[in-house]
C-alpha cells in the first residue's frame, strides 16, 4: 500500500514540476570589473550599482518561452594587457526567433547570439553584446547547467521507478 502511495506521489510531483511555467531570474548587475581599470572606464561605461538587482528567489518572472541573459562584455586594453568585465540583464522572453547574421533564426535553448558588432566606445574601451537563451530548467539564466541537468535526471529516474 505504501509503495503505491509513494509511486503516486512521485508521478504527481513529476507532472507538477513539468507542467509549471518556466521560472527565470529577473535582475541586472555587473561582474568582473578589475579595480585597475575603474578610473579608465569612469564616464565611458555606466557601472552604477544603484540600479543593480541581486539575482535571488525574490526576483523571478515566469511569462516567457525562454529565460534570457543579455550581456554586454567590455574590453579595456592598458599597456598591451586586456581586461574584461560584463554588465548583464536577466529576464523572461516570449521571443521564439531572432535576427542573427541578417536572417530570422529560430532560437535554440542553450545558445548565445551576438547582437551587432563590437563597438569602440573610447580610445581603450570596446563593447560587444550577446543574448543567451535557455529553457532547460527553472532559473537556467543564472545557474550552472550541470545543476539543471541533475534535477532533470533525478525527475526522470523517479518517473522510471514509478512505471517499473
Amino acid at each position: 500500500m505504501s509503495s503505491t502511495l509513494f509511486k503516486s506521489c512521485c508521478v504527481f510531483l513529476t507532472a507538477l514540476a513539468l507542467s509549471e511555467a518556466l521560472s527565470c531570474y529577473q535582475c541586472n548587475g555587473a561582474e568582473g570589473m578589475p579595480k585597475a581599470i575603474k578610473s579608465i572606464v569612469a564616464g565611458v561605461v555606466s557601472m552604477s550599482t544603484a540600479n543593480a538587482t541581486e539575482c535571488n528567489s525574490d526576483h523571478v518572472c515566469s511569462a516567457g518561452t525562454f529565460c534570457l541573459k543579455t550581456a554586454t562584455i567590455y574590453s579595456v586594453t592598458v599597456s598591451s594587457k586586456t581586461f574584461k568585465f560584463t554588465n548583464y540583464t536577466k529576464a523572461c522572453t516570449a521571443e521564439t526567433s531572432i535576427t542573427y547574421k541578417g536572417t530570422s533564426t529560430s532560437i535554440t535553448s542553450g545558445s548565445c547570439y551576438p547582437i551587432g558588432n563590437t563597438t569602440l566606445l573610447a580610445n581603450q574601451v570596446s563593447a560587444s553584446t550577446i543574448q543567451c537563451y535557455c529553457s532547460n530548467g527553472d532559473k537556467c539564466n543564472g545557474v550552472d547547467t550541470r545543476s539543471a541537468s541533475l534535477i532533470s535526471v533525478v525527475l526522470s529516474v523517479i518517473a522510471l521507478l514509478t512505471f517499473y
